[in-house]
């Protein structure tokens, strides 16, 4: 296993902020850092229930080891140089006195906070400035860390973790690549099955199905048609049946939901072929022919996203993409349903900079973003557009393509 970051830009960046140390602990940061991906918020285990965390420390000093701390039950694959555990065996004392005695001469810190400390006083760093990623510190892992380090300095480096994560290596690059071009797979399975009087079941088992073939995971997928459908004389708006990481694989209830002609609606999909980086795209479908009103809106959202296309490249802000995406919306009439018109994508489904009026973090070249546009209408609902892109030295490259012509992405038609 080999690290997926940059070494030289951590350093860059620790030394620009005068961190000695950075310090992951919620679960995607531990994973950036180690390449442990936890399987909750945390990266932790629970052992005799209670919670047993797992941190990833990265000197500033590229010649110094960077450090994976674990509990003792809980020993995994992980890229780091220097390995610790804490704690005792939940089966320890069912062991055999010799072998009692051996393994307790082993674990002498009973504590991750004690293990940390231990580790940093022989790698000389008992009173170094420590940054970690407060937003996903929990309250009494900080105070026992100060407890064990008293001449360690804290500081919060949550902003320098989405720095440093915002800009992908090209191992990132390389295994976002492989998520996108399975995920148009999925698409176009999808609509290859998808028409009029067929379950929305069908197409999520087509999906799935993609997925399982091409040795992926599945991340998510968003399905939502309407604006009416009718069976049995009844009537029923605009439905909608999603999954998630932190939801079942179904939620909903339209499942066996047939598409009616004259439904229009999205398909977003994500899926992992080396976890945690995936795709995320989606596309507008209409079941029969569009009426002037649908292609009205979705004009307006293709404008939108070409225009935005258009202006990717280096120095240019988040907040910039927004106002110069959001002109088209508003010259129809239009909101965004979510005052968002794209994000970035890697560890996170959604993660900075993000297309809204208030961030104004210049763009760099590597970063790997999505454009999304999502409008809702009291006529339509849901209409979802969005696209991949990398961020290169002269614009931009579009990672995911799917139904484009002529460079901008189609309404799918549905016969």
């Amino acid at each position: 296993m080999e690290p997926v970051f940059e070494r030289q830009r951590a350093t860059l960046l620790m030394e620009q902020q005068g961190m000695d140390l950075l310090l992951g602990i919620g679960s995607h940061n531990v994973g950036y850092l180690s390449g442990y991906w936890g399987r909750s918020q945390y990266a932790e285990f629970l052992v005799d229930g209670e919670p047993n965390f797992v941190l990833a420390a990265l000197p500033k000093d590229p010649d110094q080891a960077s450090l994976f701390i674990a509990h003792v039950a809980a020993k995994v694959a992980n890229w780091m140089e220097e390995q610790r555990y804490y704690g005792r065996s939940p089966h320890l004392d069912s062991l055999a006195p010799g072998i009692y005695h051996f393994l307790s001469d082993l674990e002498k810190d009973t504590t991750l906070a004690e293990c940390l400390a231990t580790a940093l006083a022989e790698l000389g760093l008992p009173a170094a400035t420590i940054g970690l990623d407060l937003d996903h510190t929990p309250v009494n892992l900080f105070q026992e860390l100060r407890d064990a380090l008293p001449q360690a300095t804290f500081v919060d480096a949550s902003s320098l973790f989405w720095r440093l994560r915002m800009v992908k290596s090209e191992e990132e690059i390389k295994r976002i690549r492989k998520a996108a071009r399975v995920g148009e797979l999925a698409m176009q399975a999808a609509f290859d099955v998808a028409q009029e009087g067929v379950r929305w079941g069908a197409l999520w088992d087509a999906i799935e199905q993609t997925y399982e073939q091409e040795g992926a995971e599945h991340a998510f997928i968003h399905l939502g048609f309407g604006p009416k459908a009718r069976q049995d004389g009844a009537e029923w708006e605009y439905e909608y049946v999603q999954s998630g990481c932190y939801l079942p694989k179904e939620t909903g209830i339209a499942r066996d939901k047939p598409l009616w002609r004259g439904d229009v609606g999205r398909i977003d999909l994500g899926c992992f072929v080396e976890k945690p980086y995936h795709c995320d795209l989606a596309r507008v479908a209409v079941v029969g022919e569009a009426t002037d009103e649908m292609k009205r809106v979705y004009g307006a959202m293709v404008e939108s996203y070409r225009r935005i296309a258009a202006a990717i490249k280096p120095g240019v802000e988040a907040a910039q993409l927004f106002h110069i995406g959001y002109r088209p919306l508003a010259d129809a009439g239009l909101q965004p349903t979510v005052v968002l018109l794209g994000h970035g994508l890697g560890v996170d489904t959604h993660e900075p900079p993000w297309f809204v009026p208030t961030d104004h973090t210049p763009l760099e070249a590597g970063m790997v973003l999505t454009i999304e546009v999502v409008v809702y209408t009291d006529q339509l609902w849901s209409m979802n557009l969005e696209d991949m892109v990398l961020v290169t030295e002269e614009g931009c490259e579009f990672l995911t393509t799917w139904g484009h012509i002529d460079g901008l992405p189609q309404m799918v038609v549905m016969s």
